[in-house]
């Protein structure tokens, strides 16, 4: 048994040869390193609506506003694979960028972790809301997160779409 371990460890005695193989083999050790650290990572996850034109949503929202989850709400509910509907979610109303709005609302809103690979709100997190107001609360049909880059755009995109429907009134 230990004639196997040394003939494991003996050199062919050629100094090209046994570089090569060094080289091949930390090769394939480092792709196989690599291979596993790929695999490890988790694919990348987006918030809800994210594949959605701001600009077209600030003119079909009436209401987009700074606030925080407060309960998820009733759910997940769907007909579709890898699409959950919430119905009832709680959410603390901040700053209110266009429309009027309560303090708190309840909200609607879908999840569609397969195909999109969107990722549930978090509760207690703040979100730029992008929403549609119904009688029973908002629809929310997307999220961003509440950067001052963020916020500056949408009140931008806001104040393009004001102008632009002022100008169409006269």
């Amino acid at each position: 048994m230990p004639e196997d371990i040394v003939a494991l460890n003996r050199r062919t005695g050629n100094k090209r040869v046994d570089r090569a193989i060094k080289s091949v083999v930390g090769f394939l050790l480092s792709a196989l390193l690599f291979v596993f650290h790929a695999q490890s990572q988790a694919p990348p996850k987006f918030l809800l609506g994210h594949r959605q034109n701001e600009l077209e949503l600030v003119g079909k929202s009436d209401a987009i506003f700074v606030g925080e989850f407060l309960s998820p709400g009733i759910g997940p509910s769907s007909d579709a694979a890898g699409e959950s509907d919430f119905d009832g979610a709680k959410v603390r109303v901040g700053q209110v960028l266009k429309g009027p709005l309560t303090c708190v609302v309840t909200a609607s809103y879908g999840v569609e972790s397969i195909l999109e690979k969107e990722e549930m709100p978090q509760m207690n997190k703040s979100y730029i809301f992008f929403a549609v107001t119904e009688p029973w609360g908002c629809e929310v049909m997307k999220l961003m997160l509440p950067t001052k880059e963020n916020i500056a755009e949408v009140k931008e995109l806001i104040a393009s779409d004001t102008a632009r429907q002022a100008h169409r009134l006269f």
